[in-house]
């Protein structure tokens, strides 16, 4: 099952071989066939362990950090930067008739011509519909909307990310 190997986590690679290396799984929801999405607090949670597990490191000891993660998820943030939902994933497929319809609406070539490309259901914009459509008190909230990996930048820098997301 595919599900099973999604994951989030937080890892720390260490220059000196002595301390090596170690990661840490956090929550995962699932909800059936469709709907896969995590609680974007997991993600805080994963780093803060990390963190808190490596505490005794100099800040000034650090020489990079790196945040990475797959495409197409949807965190939607009120005013305050807090979640309106949990997060959901790129392979979340219950927008699947939001993405038809846009297709329908649209047109597959005039959306291509628009914005490259044709947007199916792993989508953040059939996403974001999809909230209008199933959870019209939590889109009206909605003030941000970032990727997964976005939205942990966000949290790590305390504001959101100068550059916009790849």
């Amino acid at each position: 099952d595919h599900r099973r190997r999604q994951r989030t986590g937080a890892a720390h690679v260490d220059i000196e071989p002595a301390f090596g290396r170690g990661d840490l799984d956090v929550e995962r929801l699932s909800h059936g066939n469709q709907r896969l999405g995590e609680r974007p607090g997991c993600l805080d949670r994963a780093v803060q362990m990390r963190v808190e597990h490596r505490a005794a490191v100099d800040r000034n000891d650090v020489v990079a950090i790196s945040v990475a993660g797959q495409q197409h998820g949807m965190v939607a943030l009120d005013a305050d930067g807090a979640p309106v939902h949990p997060a959901k994933l790129w392979n979340d497929t219950e927008s699947a008739p939001q993405a038809a319809h846009l297709v329908e609406t649209v047109g597959a070539a005039e959306l291509a011509r628009r914005v490259g490309s044709v947007p199916g259901a792993a989508f953040t914009v059939t996403k974001l519909a999809w909230l209008h459509d199933e959870r019209p008190e939590a889109f009206a909230r909605v003030r941000h909307v970032l990727l997964p990996h976005d939205w942990l930048t966000w949290r790590l820098l305390g504001r959101p990310p100068h550059a916009s997301t790849d």
